[in-house]
């Protein structure tokens, strides 16, 4: 009797040991997948706080191109360093001209080949020796000089070989097609003389203009104001009637002789134009044959907009902050690996 009982509470202990743990396997099982429950929502929620954080935030969008902040901040960067001319213009107005920049290079090698044909890779990489400012002479003795480059600025900022020769080709395909346009000019032409107004203050801008309206003529008008300090007078030279040129208004390629145009603002100053004089048989000069070409090239240009679907998102400050910051970094690099390595010597 006294074995039986012993036998059956021997069997309570062991059935509430195996209950106990089952018990405890069970909680070791949910404190498991409840950690890695935790360590998922970790990792999906520092997913998306990455994945739309600055530097990926899509800003742009040329067909099937996306450019990112990051990638805009590359294309700045490089754009600043190697091609940018002018002295006075900040970063953040390159910035602002950044998503034409980007449209016109794509169009221009998107449907260029159709005018001249598709460049070279010789013509692409003499271009980007171009670009980084080889001598002819060095890039002729080594053109491997070009690899280097590339391959230390990809190193160095994470600027792709193909994010530079994509610029090198668009601007092959920029001088051939202005080149194509210029073969339908002649060495004469009908020109037209251009002058331009500039007016410091908007309330004398207005009185010129209501003057003008008025009937004045634009000599009766320069005459009456000749003492006025606010007013200047300026020559710009000889254009071909109709391709005035991208640097001047539209309006003025339907303008008629001693006819005002404008005013075109900017800021507190204010701007007229207009022909002086007209010849039928001009002589057609480079410089007059520069501006036709860029205004045929511009034309070009706006005429395949309707092909491309093209987005750009307006900018809050910290994205324009990061753009800048970033893009001021690899333009550093930029400038140093141009300047030491490879090509140090020149």
């Amino acid at each position: 009797m006294t074995s039986t009982r012993r036998s059956r509470r021997k069997e309570k202990n062991t059935d509430s040991q195996d209950s106990g743990s089952f018990i405890n396997e069970n909680r070791s099982i949910l404190l498991s997948y409840f950690a890695l429950l935790i360590v998922g929502i970790i990792l999906v929620f520092g997913y998306f706080i990455n994945y739309f954080n600055p530097p990926r935030t899509e800003l742009i969008t040329i067909d099937d191109e996306i450019y990112n902040a990051k990638e805009l901040a590359s294309e700045l960067g490089f754009y600043t360093a190697y091609i940018d001319k002018t002295e006075n213009t900040s970063t953040e107005e390159i910035l602002y001209q950044l998503p034409m920049i980007l449209k016109n290079k794509y169009i221009l090698n998107k449907y260029g080949e159709e005018l001249v044909g598709a460049p070279s890779e010789a013509e692409i990489k003499l271009r980007t020796s171009q670009l980084f400012r080889i001598p002819a002479e060095i890039y002729q003795s080594d053109q491997s000089i070009v690899d280097i480059i590339l391959s230390n600025i990809r190193s160095d900022s994470g600027l792709s070989r193909e994010v530079i020769m994509d610029y090198s080709r668009s601007f092959i395909m920029q001088e051939k097609i202005k080149g194509l346009f210029s073969e339908d000019l002649e060495e004469t032409g009908n020109l037209s003389f251009v002058k331009r107004i500039a007016i410091q203050g908007e309330a004398t801008s207005a009185l010129f203009l209501a003057d003008y309206n008025s009937g004045k003529t634009i000599d009766e008008l320069l005459t009456f104001y000749k003492d006025d300090t606010s007013i200047e007078l300026l020559d710009i030279g000889w254009r071909l009637t109709g391709f005035v040129g991208i640097d001047l208004p539209d309006e003025l390629n339907v303008s008629e002789k001693l006819q005002l145009v404008g005013p075109f603002e900017v800021g507190t100053n204010s701007y007229f134009y207009y022909f002086e004089k007209q010849e039928d048989d001009g002589l057609i000069t480079e410089p007059i044959v520069g501006h036709y070409e860029d205004t045929k090239l511009l034309s070009f240009i706006n005429s395949q907009i309707a092909n491309i679907y093209y987005r750009e998102i307006d900018l809050d400050q910290t994205l324009r902050d990061y753009i800048v910051i970033e893009s001021g970094k690899i333009k550093l690099k930029l400038s140093v690996e141009a300047l030491e390595s490879p090509n140090q010597d020149f």
